[in-house]
């Protein structure tokens, strides 16, 4: 929208930016898209039934920005998960962290992504960390890059935090994790 809460039809293509099918893709489920420092939009979703991360940017405009990735897209075949939509949170670098259950929903996935839309090997190990969980329901970003999750884990909510490296943080509580029972009736 413009300043005046009119659409800007010189975003996109009458205002709107469309997510490409990928090749041999039959159906995306759900998307989420933040924007970076440099004003490109970072938009991550699922291929439904191939259950795997399609990552696309857009420049200020609208467009797919082609130096990102392969032409603006990056498909990543090692991240496999269940067909709900992902989780992201872009970093004060610009770098962007994607967050998903694992597609037998037993694994909280998460995977760090260079500006330029490759995988980022200095996060985690080789660019991928994961903690035991199902329904990631919440992802949030502090000032120094550090991150929480929230997610069910068994019958109680869990909260574990990260580095901005992808190292779960033990100071947090225990082991780097909080597990939270609600009693019931307390909703």
């Amino acid at each position: 929208f413009d300043s005046t809460g009119t659409v800007d039809n010189t975003f996109g293509v009458n205002g709107v930016i469309q997510h490409p099918m990928p090749p041999g893709g039959v159906m995306l489920n759900g998307f989420e898209s933040k924007m970076r420092s440099d004003g490109k939009i970072i938009s991550v979703t699922s291929e439904f039934f191939n259950q795997s991360l399609l990552i696309s940017c857009y420049d200020t405009l609208g467009i797919v920005d082609s130096s990102f990735g392969q032409n603006g897209y990056y498909f990543d075949p090692n991240f496999i998960f269940s067909g709900y939509t992902p989780k992201l949170i872009i970093q004060s670098d610009d770098k962007f962290i994607v967050a998903m259950q694992n597609n037998v929903q037993t694994n909280i996935i998460l995977a760090r992504y260079t500006i330029g839309g490759v995988i980022d090997s200095t996060f985690g190990t080789n660019g991928y960390a994961s903690t035991p969980g199902s329904s990631l329901e919440y992802m949030s970003i502090f000032n120094d890059d550090s991150f929480l999750i929230g997610y069910v884990n068994g019958s109680g909510s869990q909260f574990t935090k990260y580095s901005a490296n992808g190292v779960s943080i033990p100071v947090f509580s225990l082991d780097g994790s909080n597990i939270f029972q609600f009693p019931t009736g307390s909703g």
